[in-house]
């Protein structure tokens, strides 16, 4: 339960930093979007744990989906961590790498025509 509110907390604040800086700025960081989607992952880990924990106590068996979505989420968390710092030990140079809005595009135009510019 902590873990949970810890990283949902942290989601929070990240989301809460996002907007502001695209609202401001009109340009956020990937690293940032990177972070909040680990943290959000792990926030549902904790939540399907908690989930899995509630209905082993009424059973005694549990939920096999929601075990199996905990260890899955938490999985994936790992492996954006590991790919951030792997990115970062390789040279990935954080200032360069920023998603600029234009104030009349939608999230779906402006993830579109970021993705189309390797």
């Amino acid at each position: 339960s902590v873990s949970l509110l810890l990283s949902s907390l942290i989601t929070l604040l990240i989301c809460m930093l996002i907007g502001s800086q695209l609202v401001s700025k009109h340009t956020v960081h990937v690293a940032l979007l990177w972070v909040a989607a680990a943290a959000a992952l792990d926030a549902a880990s904790s939540l399907c744990e908690l989930i899995h924990i509630k209905v082993y106590q009424g059973n005694g068996v549990g939920s096999y989906l929601f075990d199996a979505l905990s260890a899955h989420a938490e999985a994936v968390c790992d492996a954006l961590v590991m790919l951030l710092l792997l990115s970062i030990a390789a040279g990935w140079t954080l200032p360069s790498d920023m998603l600029s809005m234009n104030p009349n595009q939608s999230v779906v135009q402006l993830l579109l025509s970021d993705l189309s510019k390797p």
